[in-house]
């Protein structure tokens, strides 16, 4: 299998490992596999514990919430790997990622990855540290995101308010005056 090691350096969750680290993974717990447009790479609710390294190309993620289905959130764009929640929790997957054009994709085999970080502690540390590090940047945007809209929906409240102020107070001032009128 054909790889680029400085490539897969560049992300986060193979930043400080070694060359040989990075071919320990690739050639023993990695296939390549390849996605069309709007292929599902990830499904929310599937149950697997791969990690999904995209080298080059764009990636759809998409909410399900509720009433909310296949809405797009963003497109992101390889160098990146996804996929690192359910490699370590083991639970089922949180959104719906597809492929926005045709790409290939390294699937890294959660158990195989399992096994080879318990032969070799010092990647397997190396790893799960930055995927910590991965997790908690998505927190933090999340967290702005979640801000923005908090910001948002306050100024829209506080604008509905004023709106239904000012036209009680109009109805209000018309019934004043139909009333004096009447009398």
């Amino acid at each position: 299998m054909k790889y680029n090691i400085p490539l897969i350096q560049e992300t986060l969750i193979f930043k400080n490992l070694s060359a040989f680290e990075i071919k320990q993974v690739f050639e023993e717990c990695t296939e390549l596999q390849e996605y069309s447009i709007n292929d599902k790479i990830l499904e929310k609710g599937s149950l697997n514990d791969d990690l999904f390294f995209i080298s080059k190309g764009k990636i759809e993620v998409c909410i399900e919430a509720g009433v909310i289905t296949n809405q797009q959130m963003e497109i992101i764009e390889g160098p990146l790997i996804i996929g690192e929640l359910s490699f370590l929790d083991k639970k089922s997957r949180g959104i719906t990622i597809k492929a926005s054009e045709n790409i290939s994709i390294y699937v890294i085999n959660g158990q195989l990855l399992d096994k080879l970080i318990a032969e070799m502690p010092d990647m397997g540390h190396k790893i799960k540290h930055n995927i910590a590090l991965s997790i908690a940047g998505i927190v933090r945007r999340t967290n702005e995101m979640l801000t923005e809209e908090v910001k948002k929906s306050y100024i829209l409240r506080k604008r509905t308010s004023s709106l239904v102020a000012n036209s009680y107070r109009e109805t209000i001032n018309k019934l004043a005056s139909q009333i004096k009128l009447s009398v």
